[in-house]
């Protein structure tokens, strides 16, 4: 029982709670808010300890500063010398949200164009990757499917097909109470258990995912999520639409070197940084439709000078990658001669910047700023009828642009997980006459 003079029940938290503010902005100060706020979640926690305890005001004032001052100094010092490592810690909030993850990112999520809410989730999602120790390659596959799902928010409704499913991964009842799936964290624990599960099978087979270790990395990772999670997409193509953006958001966060290890490039995806060792910008005599897009010249996607790059002469003020140019030069001399008109662009080069607006006004629609083909050169978005499914000038589109090296990806078709008729992107030169 508490003396006279001991604090009364409330004074040690609040003296706590003004300390964590300090430490955070502190660390703020320093780069590493969430680090500040670690040391003053850890003085709250030892506050709590000493309600009740017989001991004077003094005393425990004095006990609170110091383990502030032994941990909050220490912390923020060893932050400024390791800053952008990945550990990644886990604290208690106070402020009757969800236990959010406190972590120290080489990044935020709000650089990689989430939005707050987003860059919370994301934060929540990869601390609880760290927690368990599991690779880079788990991290691109949870976000992927939180952004997939849910946008990377925790929402607090289902669908029609799932009214009941809830959260980041829309989870159903079965997968546990409707606190853990609307929690961020525990969300993720429960995808997670079911990633890693030795039983999991590749959806629609009767291969097992997890026979050995890693061996779900041999598989697609949009195949994963499906495996786990048993959408209306057999093959996974709605997961698939958000493969590259998953990876600039663990890229941007984790930093470039642990998202490597999820080798991206293995599924056709370039690393954001734009460190491709590509630097021609003319094709060879045996290139084809199939050909690598991505890094070029040392390049970073969205920071290409404008003069390593070619005007469209039918549409003034548009960019693109040279041999792409070339070969959307030819496709629109042989459009004109089928309707009279050249290509209408509506959208060509987006520098970092146009990338960073067009995410903040399309949200999860566009690419993560850094990784959209648009920040390569080799992307176009066009209008004239084109930007219709259905239309005559959309049908000779599908049939004719593939002979210029220009495709329709599979998440842009109708049926496809972001219907985009509009956005057409260069995959290569077909004939050494079309790109040259």
């Amino acid at each position: 029982m508490a003396t006279s003079d001991s604090p009364e029940p409330g004074a040690i938290q609040q003296a706590a709670r003004d300390v964590e503010k300090a430490a955070t902005a502190a660390g703020t100060a320093t780069g590493s808010p969430v680090l500040g706020r670690v040391a003053g979640v850890l003085a709250s926690g030892t506050a709590r300890s000493l309600t009740g305890r017989r001991i004077s005001k003094v005393a425990a004032a004095v006990l609170v500063s110091a383990l502030v001052a032994a941990i909050a100094v220490p912390v923020l010092t060893v932050m400024l010398a390791v800053h952008g490592a990945t550990v990644l810690f886990d604290a208690d909030g106070d402020d009757g949200g969800y236990v959010a993850a406190q972590a120290c990112f080489a990044g935020s999520g709000v650089e990689a164009g989430l939005s707050d809410e987003q860059a919370q989730v994301a934060e929540a999602v990869l601390a609880e990757i760290a927690e368990r120790d599991l690779p880079a390659q788990d991290a691109v596959i949870a976000i992927m499917t939180g952004l997939t799902e849910s946008g990377l928010r925790s929402l607090e409704h289902g669908d029609e097909a799932g009214p009941d499913s809830r959260g980041v991964f829309q989870q159903r009842a079965p997968w546990g109470s409707l606190e853990e799936r609307l929690d961020p964290r525990a969300a993720t624990g429960l995808f997670l258990d079911a990633l890693t599960n030795k039983n999991l099978r590749l959806y629609g087979t009767s291969e097992l995912l997890n026979s050995r270790d890693g061996s779900r990395y041999d598989v697609r990772p949009w195949l994963v999520a499906q495996s786990v999670q048993r959408s209306a997409f057999d093959d996974g193509r709605n997961y698939r639409a958000n493969y590259e953006e998953a990876v600039g958001v663990v890229a941007a966060m984790l930093g470039p070197d642990a998202v490597a290890e999820a080798e991206p490039e293995r599924w056709g995806v370039a690393l954001p940084q734009g460190d491709s060792t590509a630097t021609g910008t003319s094709c060879s005599e045996d290139s084809s439709v199939g050909a690598a897009t991505g890094g070029w010249g040392g390049f970073e996607n969205g920071r290409i000078p404008i003069d390593q790059l070619c005007e469209l002469s039918f549409a003034v003020g548009h960019y693109a990658r040279c041999d792409a140019a070339s070969a959307v030069e030819e496709l629109s001399t042989a459009f004109r001669e089928e309707f009279g008109t050249d290509l209408e662009v509506t959208d060509s080069y987006r520098s970092y910047e146009q990338q960073v607006v067009t995410k903040r006004a399309k949200g999860h629609l566009a690419a993560v700023p850094g990784t959209s083909n648009h920040g390569w050169g080799t992307a176009l978005d066009l209008g004239g009828g084109i930007n219709r499914f259905g239309t005559t000038q959309h049908r000779w589109m599908q049939e004719n642009a593939g002979r210029f090296g220009w495709v329709h990806p599979e998440w842009a078709q109708a049926d496809g997980a972001k219907p985009e008729p509009w956005h057409w992107e260069f995959k290569g030169c077909p004939t050494r006459r079309a790109c040259n």
